[in-house]
């Protein structure tokens, strides 16, 4: 229960320093409570059928697929096959040069970690390949987002 109620507190306090979104990493029924009372949306982590039918029916807004390149982007699909309103957010691997396949399978959003932010780069103070990065995921979401809707691809 301590642990519970901990983790519950992070959250809370994450909220009152003004967070918009709060995303956890399993779907659990207190912190989806102290999210929809307090108005910012919820994306607890899931995988399976199960945990994302329990994130519903505790009121996630969103849902985390993690780890999502251990199945890939099929595996997104096939779930949204029994959830077609659920706006999956795959996590874990993503990159830009995956990216697109994730948008075209139908996420929400994507989230973006060590695809993202390398370590190295930021030790050694190269942030512009922090920046480089963040702008060829970018251009790989906008062009798969531009090929569903039948627009022209993005400017870089």
């Amino acid at each position: 229960m301590a642990k519970v109620d901990s983790a519950r507190l992070k959250f809370e306090g994450g909220i009152h320093a003004g967070a918009q979104f709060i995303v956890s990493p399993s779907v659990d029924k207190d912190v989806l409570a102290v999210c929809a009372r307090s108005g910012v949306v919820s994306c607890p982590g899931a995988f399976s059928a199960t945990e994302v039918a329990q994130a519903l029916k505790w009121g996630a807004d969103l849902v985390k697929l993690f780890p999502i390149s251990q199945v890939g982007p099929g595996y997104m699909k096939a779930l949204m096959g029994p959830f077609p309103r659920v706006r999956f957010v795959p996590t874990g691997g993503i990159e830009a040069g995956n990216a697109g396949e994730y948008v075209r399978a139908g996420a929400f959003c994507l989230g973006v970690g060590g695809g993202l932010v390398s370590k190295k780069a930021i030790a050694d103070g190269r942030f512009e390949l922090l920046t480089k990065a963040a702008k060829h995921i970018l251009r790989a979401v906008n062009n798969a987002r531009s090929s569903l809707v039948g627009k022209p691809d993005w400017p870089d």
